[in-house]
């Protein structure tokens, strides 16, 4: 043990350089860095000797924290594009911080489920975003939900039942659920909005049973409200709607004087376009 240290002191003695405006500090006899005037060499008592060692000064610290912080911010752009696939673009800007609408009791619900995440993690415990109107936001809150829960770490995907169906169609089935399986959420967009041909109905069904057996949480959007969905007729339709409910936090979204988003969006370009006149 005593020769192994020795070795590793000598090669760390041999690789130390000292930067250029670095000095040493006549007392100590130490390598002092020449910017932030902090020691970049120590003492330590090895089997009874006192040996001279390298250490981090506060330029290494900082240098470490911003490479650390750069390489998180990368990790979450590359998560975000394989989360939003080809919609990254766009949907990258749908945030909490982007919300026209942050003290509506969805936004609150919806910042409390990313808060309180890690719980809902481990209980697999979804939201079910709805609204009866089409463009009313429940897009844009889901991604806001995505888009913060991968920022804090979690692994994500936002698709379609649908759009998975389709993956599932030409590429390995278990492929395309293994790759499933590696997420700590996915968000599944215009629940109910599909074609119900049984190829679909039996993807859906498959991938639900899947997730939700593993505890992945699930945040839905519809057009279905849950009393919709708890006494529709449709058979198929009902068996993934039960399985839905009994997994998810409900919200409604209920845009400004009842009107969807898209509508209202309109309205303010148009008011816009009239002052300018």
């Amino acid at each position: 043990m005593k020769t192994y240290v020795q070795e590793l002191r000598a090669k760390q003695q041999a690789n130390f350089k000292m930067n250029e405006g670095d000095y040493i500090d006549p007392q100590s006899g130490l390598c002092i860095c020449g910017k932030c005037k902090n020691p970049r060499q120590t003492q330590v008592e090895m089997f009874g000797k006192m040996e001279t060692v390298s250490c981090e000064c506060k330029c290494d610290e900082i240098e470490k924290a911003e490479k650390a912080k750069k390489e998180k911010a990368e990790n979450i752009r590359r998560n975000k594009i394989e989360a939003f696939g080809g919609k990254y673009a766009v949907r990258g800007e749908y945030t909490f911080e982007n919300d026209d609408q942050p003290a509506s009791i969805a936004s609150q619900v919806a910042k409390k489920y990313v808060e309180y995440f890690p719980e809902n993690r481990m209980r697999g415990e979804g939201l079910l975003l709805y609204s009866p109107l089409t463009g009313g936001g429940k897009t844009f809150l889901a991604c806001a939900v995505a888009n913060a829960l991968i920022e804090a770490g979690f692994l994500g995907r936002v698709t379609s039942f649908a759009e998975l169906a389709d993956e599932m169609a030409y590429k390995n089935r278990f492929d395309v659920l293994s790759d499933l399986y590696d997420l700590d959420f996915i968000v599944i967009d215009d629940l109910g909005a599909e074609n119900t041909n049984q190829f679909v109905i039996s993807a859906e069904h498959r991938i639900i049973e899947e997730l939700t057996d593993r505890n992945i949480p699930f945040i839905f959007t519809t057009n279905y409200t849950p009393k919709e969905m708890a006494e529709i007729e449709d058979r198929a339709k009902h068996r993934i709607f039960d399985r839905v409910l009994g997994k998810s936090y409900g919200v409604r979204i209920d845009p400004p004087e009842g009107k969807s988003r898209r509508v209202t969006n309109f309205l303010r370009l148009t008011n816009e376009i009239k002052n300018e006149l």
